[in-house]
């Protein structure tokens, strides 16, 4: 499902960003780059209810194949079930 996220929400590089690589990308371009600053820990309880809400219209759309109509519930859902496949990370980046 985290392809049909991308796919759908129009960010298929997403599914490049491993961990390290906005920064190698960002240094490349001449920045200055900070330690990142995971807060995903701050943002599970809003994805939670976010997910929530979005859990029954989701499934209504999966039952009659349309979840291309419904991109962010799938991607609410799918993203607070997959919690182990993303990060919500902060940069701060500078040119020197």
């Amino acid at each position: 499902m985290l392809l049909s996220v991308c796919e759908l929400s129009g960010m298929p590089g997403m599914l490049t960003m491993t961990h390290g690589h906005l920064e190698r990308l960002l240094q490349q371009a001449g920045f200055v780059v900070q330690p990142a600053f995971d807060e995903t820990e701050k943002v599970l309880p809003m994805l939670r209810c976010f997910s929530a809400l979005c859990r029954l219209p989701y499934a209504v759309a999966r039952s009659v194949g349309r979840v291309d109509f419904l991109v962010n519930a799938m991607s609410g859902v799918e993203m607070y079930r997959h919690q182990e496949a993303w990060r919500y990370n902060i940069y701060i980046a500078a040119r020197p």
